[in-house]
């Protein structure tokens, strides 16, 4: 029997949730519970720089950090998506496309080549749970600047 305080000070038994939380820590959860319990946690993602300015011809990276919380402690898997305007001479890569815990850095490599054109192109990357309950994104910010003369 569990016991929570009420606004007014007096104790509400709150059964049912004892027994269901008691049969998912004693292993004999269902497909359901367990579910329930991975959303529980939390996926953070965050990306540094946020803008970056790389020369036509020229390389550079930013980096990814996961950050989970709430017991979760499963991989995540990393993706990033260009948009459309991204010319084909810029390269933008993971180093690793899935973290499994307790990792939690990749590198995003970009890599222009020496007729990119000038510009900015805003890339996401985004970050899915195991499972694909918690989900992630942040943009970076990639300006190509002409190669001077």
């Amino acid at each position: 029997m569990l016991l929570l305080p009420s606004r007014r000070g007096r104790r509400l038994r709150v059964a049912a949730l004892a027994a269901a939380v008691g049969a998912c820590a004693s292993g004999m959860a269902t497909t359901a519970c367990t579910d329930r319990l991975t959303t529980l946690g939390s996926l953070t993602l965050s990306v540094a720089p946020t803008a970056l300015r790389v020369v036509a011809g020229r390389a550079d990276s930013v980096t990814v950090r996961v950050l989970r919380g709430g017991g979760f402690a499963g991989t995540v898997g990393l993706s990033v998506v260009a948009p459309a305007s991204a010319p084909a001479g810029l390269a933008v890569t993971l180093d690793a496309a899935a973290l499994a815990f307790p990792h939690d850095v990749s590198l995003v490599r970009v890599a222009s080549a020496a007729g990119t054109p000038p510009g900015t192109y805003v890339y996401d990357v985004q970050a899915v749970g195991e499972g694909g309950a918690m989900t992630a994104s942040r943009s970076v910010a990639v300006t190509v600047d002409a190669v001077a003369r």
